[in-house]
């Protein structure tokens, strides 16, 4: 890219707000079968679990890892905090569940496997009266008979070779639960998103950034342009991160004041100070820049007005994937005729996922 939701019930409205940077919902879940990732469990394998919400209005409750069990839970509704799900509201992570009146529930436990299933309802009772191991964090749940859904913690990843869902030739697991949370949170915030409109915003990225938060452009030549690793230190200089197209391109590109950050590569130029509005942002909400959820939160939100419009525009759309593809290349990455064909081939690649996987 070149160019450009009584006071109690108040307070925690405010706190859900507040706290939407640090988990996100994913779609309801009404299978149970660890081997299918789209229909069978609930969650992303290496991603903390944060709040369950469970069909049938049984009680149901999750104990927080490092802390305690919390209150029972009858309803299913993730924006109603006091009834609606279990979990805290900023989202702390989850490391056992209960849940009363079903045949079978397990849990998958984050870097290590599936338990056995479990059917009681007892909080003392490790054995058969709840689903998990205290202390260990859990990423993934199976609910026999009921349709349940779970909130993620947006944090770092661990990649995973086992219950992944089967991943395409094209998308890894580590892409793959990328994808997933990008899906489940344009869906969530923008009423009448289209796999379509999505398959073109994910092909450009693909291109610009592997879809992946933590880049910046020309990170990959040698320092100190580029990055040794993605622990570098770099990551956090702001001097590295507003070197110019003429410091990058040995004097070159100088429309670039800033070079390109993130998902779609957010560039400062004239008049349009988009790498710079990131990092404010996310300082702003207390978050790294480089922060899957964060940028998701910026591009619908932080960025300028005309890009906010220009995304919309492509993901409520229905028109060809081509299209919308080319579309998203000119009007919101502002480099109209950049690698088109093979933007398009990552956005048809990109559509043919998500209509197999969602």
């Amino acid at each position: 890219m070149r160019s450009y939701n009584i006071i109690l019930f108040f307070i925690l409205t405010l706190f859900e707000i507040t706290s939407k940077a640090d988990k996100i919902w994913l779609g309801n879940i009404k299978g149970y079968n660890k081997n299918d990732a789209k229909n069978g469990y609930a969650g992303i394998i290496g991603r903390d679990i944060t709040g369950l919400k469970v069909s049938g209005g049984k009680p149901y409750r999750v104990h927080i890892k490092g802390g305690k069990w919390l209150g029972e839970i009858t309803g299913n509704n993730k924006n109603e905090p006091s009834n609606g799900y279990a979990g805290t509201i900023k989202g702390n992570a989850i490391d056992a569940i209960a849940v009363k009146g079903v045949s079978s529930y397990t849990v998958h436990i984050k870097g290590g496997k599936w338990l056995r299933a479990v059917n009681g309802y007892n909080i003392n009772d490790p054995n058969n009266g709840y689903a998990g191991v205290l202390g260990k964090a859990i990423d993934a749940i199976m609910i026999k008979g009921r349709t349940y859904a779970v909130s993620i913690n947006t944090g770092s990843t661990t990649s995973s070779n086992s219950s992944s869902g089967g991943s395409s030739s094209t998308v890894s697991n580590n892409l793959e639960n990328k994808i997933k949370i990008i899906y489940n949170y344009i869906t969530s915030n923008v009423p009448g998103a289209t796999k379509k409109g999505i398959a073109a915003v994910l092909g450009n990225w693909k291109v610009e950034s592997g879809i992946e938060p933590k880049r910046a452009e020309a990170d990959y030549v040698n320092p100190p342009i580029g990055a040794k690793s993605k622990s570098d230190p770099c990551w956090d200089d702001d001097k590295w991160l507003s070197m110019t197209g003429p410091q990058i391109y040995n004097g070159r590109f100088p429309k670039i004041l800033k070079r390109g950050l993130g998902l779609g590569q957010w560039t400062d130029t004239k008049g349009s100070p988009r790498n710079t509005n990131l990092r404010k942002y996310a300082k702003s909400k207390g978050k790294k820049w480089y922060d899957l959820t964060l940028q998701l939160d910026f591009m619908l939100h932080g960025d300028n007005s005309y890009s906010i419009k220009q995304i919309k525009n492509v993901l409520t759309s229905n028109d060809s994937v081509n299209t919308l593809t080319t579309r998203f290349l000119k009007n919101w990455e502002g480099n109209s005729g950049d690698k088109v064909s093979q933007r398009q081939k990552s956005a048809n690649e990109m559509y043919n996922y998500l209509v197999k996987h969602f």
